[in-house]
């Protein structure tokens, strides 16, 4: 914890908007999920949350400019990319389609104008904002990390290949899924398994299936 023992940030000039500050709260940017219920049993607010602070011993800000949503529990994915000095943070549900929810671009965002370090801090953190939680549940609070290292995942495949008796096998990794619309609802194809042959002309089939690969 690159913060330790500093309990808050104040400032000596308006607020947010200027310096100078005088507390002592490093700059970051994160990326998380909150519960749809949260430990003491109120309501969550059950959607992404991307904040940051702009200048050492300011106040935290939001970096969402995109369009926000309920994750779809277990299935929520936080992602934050560097590209120089600009920070983007995205969302999926399934690690593979990801949504753009908004970026900080340091020296250029701040109020103070100075870039990031080459070299930073990366990783998960623990807190559990006390001020946020009611009275008799503070300090009860525990975390598990497991050892932190480069995670790759695999993207699903699919191939098509035509058949000479009209029928198309299909050979793919992940689950295959198919709807009778390309933007419908997308449902695992019953008892498929790679490589998999469609019959197009079989009594029963649907007029039009469009099918896909996801994890």
């Amino acid at each position: 914890m690159t913060d330790f023992g500093v309990n808050r940030a104040t400032q000596t000039g308006s607020g947010a908007s200027a310096p100078p500050y005088d507390g002592l709260a490093g700059r970051y940017q994160k990326v998380h999920v909150n519960p749809v219920t949260t430990a003491m049993g109120t309501p969550g607010n059950n959607a992404w949350e991307g904040n940051r602070r702009l200048d050492t011993g300011g106040a935290s800000t939001t970096a969402l400019t995109g369009v926000d949503s309920n994750p779809l529990y277990p299935n929520a994915w936080c992602r934050l990319q560097r590209v120089g000095q600009k920070f983007t943070i995205f969302r999926s549900d399934d690690c593979v389609n990801w949504v753009t929810l908004g970026a900080t671009t340091w020296g250029v965002d701040d109020q103070t104008k100075t870039p990031m370090p080459a070299t930073m801090y990366v990783g998960m953190e623990y807190t559990p904002e006390n001020g946020n939680v009611s009275t008799g549940f503070q300090g009860m609070f525990v975390a598990k990390y497991r050892d932190y290292r480069s995670h790759a995942v695999a993207r699903p495949s699919l191939g098509i290949v035509q058949n000479s008796d009209g029928t198309f096998t299909l050979t793919y990794s992940g689950t295959l899924v198919s709807s009778p619309t390309v933007t419908g609802t997308y449902n695992p194809v019953t008892g498929a398994s790679s490589p998999w042959k469609v019959n197009p002309k079989a009594n029963g089939a649907a007029a039009t299936q469009f099918y896909r690969a996801q994890q």
